[in-house]
């Protein structure tokens, strides 16, 4: 008996501590494990990298500072759930150049608290393609650098792709910050392509930093479809539901383009700074179609839009079947419906604007605002400026449009052989029955 018990008493001694809190968590540290990680891949054949579990998951992060995954793709086989912080950190110019593909999984609980550098799942990126994957319970707090639930900084030359990729979280900091990406340099496009977040975006920083529900401060182009936002989004500089920030003064007109299809925007998007809009807060040039805008876009200073705030450079905005209901307040000069700024080259057609949407403008504003407009079924005068094809709803179609904003969108994949349309199916609904306005609608492919 004595000689048994001593065994156990070794046994015990050899096994590895638990930690175990007083409410009964486990709060045993987990071990990156990179084990599963080859770096054989070439231009011509890629390898393919398996990540099972937490500890694959944290030795993918682990390697973000030291390898870029150019010849890799990574592979997602489970939901993973994190327990601990994590623990990517930008390192130099390491930036990851391969394709992070989540086939439909999960990832819980992606947390940090005052990163101090650029930071995300993937801290720096050069091109890459990230997609078929959701990050729910997401809260990076109190990062001094470009902040974006996926990627926090894209430097220049190479396309970024988004695909499938959502977002359910809190992220603050003090400058740049996206939804999904924090800030991008130039020379390329950021598509995003059925992607989303919902949750909040905290700015705390300078004026000149942009916060959107996609992409804080980019100089690149960028491409949406078939995305939504539902956020609440408080800022002190440049927002938008898409974008806040996507040009530069420097740039010509149209050198940075804003295009964004069959997308809707929710929430609240609100700064004490300037250039705030539902869509884009500083653009260049902008191309929306198929875009629902439900929200209350408010600034403190000047540049206020329901669609995007300002187009630098007289740069050309396109509006082709927006709707937008909701609330637009200004203290500025420049504020208005479709951009704040009466530079730009506007050209509207076929937009809703519901009755209820209050505007909120100081007397000396000059741009696009239905209070200094006046409104017939089917023109929108703006002082000299007549909008054609800009229609006015009723309380009905307010609370139908913010009760279900998706419905107003165009239904992708039912246009087969050209049956079928490709505009919202409610939109059609007001148009034809409210404005007395039959319209060949426009076909998409499938």
């Amino acid at each position: 008996f004595i000689s048994c018990l001593l065994t156990f008493v070794l046994i015990l001694s050899l096994m590895a501590p638990l930690s175990v809190c007083a409410d009964g968590t486990d709060t045993t540290t987990v071990t990156p494990d990179t084990s599963w990680y080859s770096n054989t891949g070439t231009s011509s054949a890629p390898v393919t990298c398996y990540i099972e579990d937490e500890a694959d998951l944290l030795g993918f992060g682990s390697l973000l500072k030291t390898t870029d995954f150019q010849y890799e793709i990574i592979v997602l086989k489970n939901d993973i759930t994190l327990t601990q912080e994590w623990n990517a950190e930008k390192s130099g110019s390491v930036a990851f150049w391969g394709t992070f593909d989540g086939q439909g999984h999960t990832i819980t609980g992606l947390k940090k608290t005052n990163p101090t550098s650029d930071y995300g799942f993937i801290p720096n990126a050069g091109g890459c393609t990230i997609k078929n994957v959701t990050f729910t319970d997401v809260s990076i707090t109190g990062s001094t650098g470009a902040t974006g639930a996926v990627i926090g900084f894209r430097g220049a030359d190479q396309d970024v792709h988004f695909e499938n990729v959502h977002v359910e979280g809190t992220l603050s900091a003090t400058n740049q910050l996206g939804g999904l990406i924090g800030a991008a340099g130039r020379s390329f496009t950021l598509y995003f392509t059925d992607c989303s977040f919902k949750g909040t975006l905290t700015h705390t920083g300078g004026t000149d930093n942009g916060v959107g529900g996609l992409a804080g401060s980019v100089y690149a182009h960028i491409e949406a479809t078939g995305c939504y936002v539902k956020a609440t989004i408080q800022a002190k500089g440049r927002a938008g539901g898409v974008v806040g920030s996507a040009n530069d003064v420097s740039t010509t007109a149209g050198d940075r383009s804003l295009t964004v299809t069959e997308s809707y925007i929710t929430g609240s998007i609100v700064s004490t700074g300037e250039r705030v809009g539902g869509i884009g807060g500083r653009c260049g040039k902008v191309s929306l179609t198929d875009v629902v805008v439900a929200a209350d876009v408010q600034n403190g200073t000047d540049y206020v839009a329901a669609f995007t705030a300002q187009c630098l450079n007289s740069a050309e905005a396109s509006f082709t079947r927006c709707v937008f209901t909701g609330n637009v307040t200004s203290t500025g000069s420049n504020a208005g419906i479709f951009t704040g700024d009466g530079r730009a080259n506007v050209k509207v057609n076929e937009c809703l604007l519901l009755a209820s949407s209050a505007v909120t403008l100081p007397a000396a504003s000059f741009a696009k605002a239905t209070t200094s407009c006046a409104v017939t079924a089917e023109k929108l005068y703006c002082d000299t400026t007549v909008y054609t094809g800009v229609y006015t709803g009723d309380e009905s179609y307010r609370a139908d449009l913010e009760r279900d904003p998706q419905a107003w969108l165009p239904k992708r994949g039912l246009c087969k052989s050209g049956k079928g349309h490709g505009s919202p199916l409610r939109y059609d609904l007001f148009v034809d029955q409210r404005c007395s306005l039959q319209y060949h609608r426009k076909r998409l492919d499938s």
